[in-house]
């Protein structure tokens, strides 16, 4: 079993002051390989219905709750990391 830290590039942006969502996207990478993950799952610790799958290219895009979440990356074959982002 291959054990990879897989991190991930993201932006979190609210689109205006005062929203209560913002949207949540990047790319998921092997660490080592920096190959992407397509197939990987993105969600929000404790909140699944918050995530989405990476397509092809290792890219994702969901919405969220605005504020400060853990959002936990996982691949089939590989360790689960959690994530944790603050806005």
């Amino acid at each position: 079993m291959r054990f990879a830290f897989i991190y991930l590039i993201i932006s979190f942006s609210l689109n205006c002051l005062g929203q209560s969502r913002g949207t949540l996207k990047g790319v998921v990478k092997d660490k080592s390989s920096k190959e992407e993950l397509f197939g990987s799952n993105i969600f929000l610790l404790n909140s699944p219905e918050f995530g989405a799958s990476a397509d092809l290219n290792g890219e994702f895009s969901f919405s969220v709750p605005a504020g400060s979440h853990k959002f936990v990356v996982s691949f089939v074959g590989m360790k689960n990391d959690t994530i944790e982002l603050n806005h």
